[in-house]
């Protein structure tokens, strides 16, 4: 019996874990697979289907492995980009890449558990309302007034913003929170209000 349960824990824990290294790119994802004999294997996890997994190795060759035969798989992390070592970047290039056009790396900037939200969010609309959204931001002047930091891995971008007919800008703070050294941003419609610093 409780083997049973042992057996089941294990299968949930390696498929969530096959399940998230889905959502990662490709490039970006690097396992190591520790079996019960402590062997190693270094590749990438590409494939989960009834309690076998399947890794490609560096070399390329594609290992089949029960899941009762592992001890555990670890990920590695990419290295942290550039375009997001400051909360001013990844401000930058989210409005950048909205107003080009290129909406895959515009949802990138998003905190990963909101990018899947806003792809299903921005995928829902329709071409006008989209072309919409897009002038919109096109005639917005955008101004960034400063980064107020809360502990480690928080941070809040002081932004004013002014649209055409407009007399004053708007102020407001938008939260950006650091995940594997990046800075990205959550959306403002899943913010909780923070007053004054």
């Amino acid at each position: 019996m409780l083997s049973t349960h042992v057996n089941a824990i294990r299968l949930r824990v390696v498929f969530s874990l096959a399940c998230l290294s889905l959502l990662w790119p490709a490039s970006a994802r690097a396992e190591v697979v520790t079996l019960l004999d402590n062997t190693r294997i270094f590749g990438k996890l590409v494939h989960y289907f009834d309690g076998e997994i399947t890794i490609q190795t560096v070399g390329g060759a594609r290992v089949k492995l029960p899941s009762a035969k592992i001890k555990s798989i670890r990920f590695r992390l990419p290295k942290p980009r550039k375009a997001f070592s400051t909360p001013t970047k990844t401000f930058n290039r989210w409005k950048s890449t909205l107003l080009r056009g290129k909406l895959a790396e515009h949802i990138d900037c998003y905190a990963m558990m909101y990018q899947m939200m806003m792809t299903n969010l921005i995928g829902g609309m329709s071409r006008a309302e989209l072309k919409k959204m897009v002038e919109g931001h096109k005639r917005t002047r955008y101004v960034i007034r400063g980064t107020r930091k809360k502990g480690k891995n928080m941070a809040f971008l002081k932004v004013s913003a002014r649209l055409p007919g407009q007399s004053a800008a708007k102020a407001g703070e938008l939260l950006f929170v650091r995940e594997n050294g990046e800075w990205k941003l959550v959306p403002p419609q899943f913010q909780r209000p923070q007053g004054k610093p």
